[in-house]
């Protein structure tokens, strides 16, 4: 969650919020636009003593929607049933955010995803050295031929 706060004293945060955010809308003048993506629902359910339940991802989503948030990033659905639910259900909430699922750059994941009628999907894999040596053992060449017969299929 991105967090925006005033950097002045709190006196002069209790001040009213529209007096605020022109201070702040000021002061980031030089930031043409930008897009809030939360990832509550994916990097939040990692946290070792979360527990959301179904009925609280759509409140975490219907919330977050509600203050504006772009983008509600969620788990990827090859995690299993229950992610694949929440996924349909949020992405069925009809809610001004954009529903992203976060996926490994493989077809299942990605076909999965683009099932549960997600807006968007960000993919990721490993491309150094290192973790590709430990994580799938592709070359680069392969993980970008992998990578753009993924791309494809979702433009498609």
């Amino acid at each position: 969650m991105l967090w925006l706060r005033h950097s002045a004293g709190a006196a002069r945060r209790s001040a009213t919020c529209a007096r605020g955010l022109r201070s702040f809308s000021s002061a980031w003048n030089h930031i043409p636009e930008f897009s809030i993506v939360d990832t509550t629902l994916r990097e939040g359910e990692q946290f070792a003593t979360t527990d959301f339940g179904p009925q609280d991802r759509v409140y975490i989503a219907k919330m977050l929607d509600k203050i504006g948030v772009e983008y509600i990033e969620m788990c990827n659905p090859m995690a299993g049933k229950q992610a694949i639910l929440d996924a349909e259900s949020v992405s069925n909430l009809g809610l001004k955010s954009k529903i992203v699922v976060h996926t490994r750059c493989h077809m299942a994941d990605v076909k999965a995803a683009v099932n549960t009628g997600v807006d968007a999907i960000n993919m990721y894999m490993a491309t150094s050295s290192i973790l590709s040596k430990h994580s799938h053992g592709k070359g680069i060449d392969v993980i970008i031929e992998m990578a753009t017969e993924v791309i494809k299929f979702v433009q498609s």
